[in-house]
């Protein structure tokens, strides 16, 4: 089948899919189907259709329940140990139609969760929505209970300019630069990203972004040097885990947020909560980017680009809004902020270099950026609430490092790869926030983070009569801080924050897959509401979880 890939050439030469890598080794490519009308016309078609359960292996912390966690805890109520937490069946399906040098890509997928079409186990003690405590929130119902989506649609073409060539793709589809494996860097600024998935260790990050409206452009103007562009006619956010997903870390930003529970003794009388108010979003304009690459020599490519856009999350902190009415209780006479809202920063501008290489065997890749103008938080006074992690501008680094190493077969596997990332963070000049005549700048989560995530898989075939396996052992770690930016250190929070995967894959005649899967979740449990803890937070160390999974294509 022909597949038109977004990515970097360089990270589809050396940065292979781990997964993608030792399956490809192992049986083959991806089953499709074509259909040739004539020599210049056909049709090209893949489907999948998967089916999945998994299950919580883990109590519920104390920690990060109740009280001690009042604005966070819905989704880890909903569910507990031995509660499904998935059980899904889904669809996958991508069609390309192509003429001569143009053609039109067309994918979507759908799918139906009865893990969310129920009842949940939620008592109702701190629970952030109205209605009945143990249901799920209409938007946790609808994406993710059952959902039907188009995904890719855009049409393409290749044009020759004398010696060179001009590719062209116009519609919603993803590009994504850079050599990032685990951690969005410069791809995290380009594309939304679909968060229910970022939280299984070992999923890459071409693996969950999602397409936006937009016009591409690769003019590769010799064997070495190629220039790109693109330019975003629309701003999509990314898809954050709804309120009471089990994966939700706070009751108060994302799909089926309601309220911020202030003062729960006072919420009969309708003055404790908080309102949402929705989101500060930016606009659909002033996004783009451009970029170009060189080959040094046949292993090695360098690459420089310059991008302009709006971030696709929200900053860690929200925005509260004017005081509300006096409330006066036997203490004192207090005022909340009538709302609060969730807030997107807009026109962060990048500057961004990337390089691929080969040394001793093993693929090296590696991105660095600088961004200017990005969302971040630091501490300061919010009135009665305290001093909360409060949303400014900031410059930020970052840095990403890669490697993959392919084993050559000997008596204890066919196939052995092993794949790291490290990413590290630095927050340089921030806007400080002026409030109760003081003047505040401490980055709540740390000027400087860390995190790491590698993968060792070896890979046996024909173990029975059609079938190969795989196993995977994954880990990941933050080892320093918070990101100062959402999502750039992936679903990782505060320092301490582990995750651990492992489990095989069979592999039946290249289309049908099984998957058995256990994932921890490790580190002290910690909400990170209390002071100076945000750069600490561990909200999902309670979280483990077994899967299965099989998977057929045709």
């Amino acid at each position: 089948m022909t597949h038109f890939s977004n990515v970097s050439p360089s990270r589809r030469r050396w940065a292979l899919c781990p997964l993608a890598a030792v399956m490809l080794g192992l049986s083959g490519g991806a089953q499709a189907g074509t259909v040739a009308f004539n020599q210049e016309a056909g049709l090209d078609y893949a489907f999948t259709l998967t089916y999945s359960a998994a299950m919580r292996t883990e109590r519920q912390s104390d920690a990060l329940i109740g009280a001690a966690n009042a604005q966070g805890d819905d989704g880890n109520s909903n569910f507990a140990r031995g509660a499904f937490i998935n059980n899904r069946g889904s669809a996958l399906g991508e069609i390309n139609f192509h003429y001569r040098n143009m053609g039109v890509m067309v994918r979507g997928n759908g799918f139906y969760d009865h893990a969310y079409r129920r009842k949940n186990d939620n008592d109702g003690s701190t629970v952030n929505h109205d209605g009945a405590a143990d249901e799920f929130t209409r938007a946790a119902r609808r994406r993710l209970g059952a959902d039907g989506r188009l995904l890719d649609a855009y049409a393409y073409i290749t044009l020759p300019l004398a010696s060179t060539t001009l590719n062209l793709r116009a519609g919603r589809q993803v590009v994504s630069w850079g050599e990032s494996l685990y951690f969005p860097n410069m791809s995290g600024a380009q594309a939304p990203a679909d968060a229910t998935k970022s939280t299984v260790p070992g999923v890459e990050v071409k693996d969950i972004l999602m397409p936006t409206g937009q016009v591409y452009g690769n003019w590769v103007i010799s064997d070495r040097l190629s220039a790109m562009a693109y330019w975003q006619w629309e701003w999509n956010d990314t898809e954050l885990v709804p309120v009471g997903g089990y994966f939700s870390s706070t009751d108060l930003v994302g799909p089926g947020a309601e309220y911020l529970n202030a003062i729960p003794a006072l919420n009969a009388m309708g003055l404790g909560k908080i309102t949402n108010a929705g989101d500060i979003t930016p606009g659909n304009n002033g996004q783009w980017g451009v970029g170009l690459t060189y080959q040094l020599g046949d292993a090695t490519e360098i690459g420089l680009y310059r991008l302009t856009y709006h971030d696709k999350n929200p900053a860690a902190g929200v925005v509260f809004g004017a005081p509300g009415p006096e409330i006066t209780l036997p203490q004192a006479t207090i005022q909340l902020p009538q709302d609060y809202r969730a807030f997107y920063a807009d026109h962060i501008r990048m500057t961004a270099a990337s390089f691929s290489t080969e040394l001793l065997g093993t693929a090296m890749a590696g991105e660095v950026s600088y961004r200017q103008n990005a969302g971040i938080v630091v501490y300061a006074p919010n009135g009665i609430l305290g001093v909360l992690p409060s949303v400014t501008r900031g410059d930020v680094w970052q840095a990403n490092l890669n490697a993959t190493k392919l084993f050559m077969p000997s008596a204890l596997w066919d196939t052995l790869i092993l794949v790291g990332e490290v990413s590290w963070m630095h927050t340089g000049a921030v806007a400080p926030i002026q409030a109760q005549g003081g003047s505040f700048a401490e980055v709540a989560t740390g000027r400087d983070a860390g995190a790491y995530q590698f993968m060792i898989q070896p890979g046996y075939r024909q173990v029975f009569p059609g079938w190969d396996v795989a196993f995977s052992l994954i880990h990941a770690q933050q080892f320093k801080n918070r990101a100062p930016v959402s999502g750039a250190l992936g679903s990782l929070f505060g320092e301490g924050d582990k995750r651990v995967s492992v489990g095989p894959n069979f592999k039946y005649l290249s289309n049908l897959e099984l998957q058995l899967l256990y994932t921890g979740y490790y580190g002290s449990a910690k909400s990170g509401s209390a002071a100076g803890e945000f750069a600490h937070a561990r909200p999902l160390a309670d979280r483990s979880y077994v899967s299965v999974s099989a998977k057929y294509s045709f």
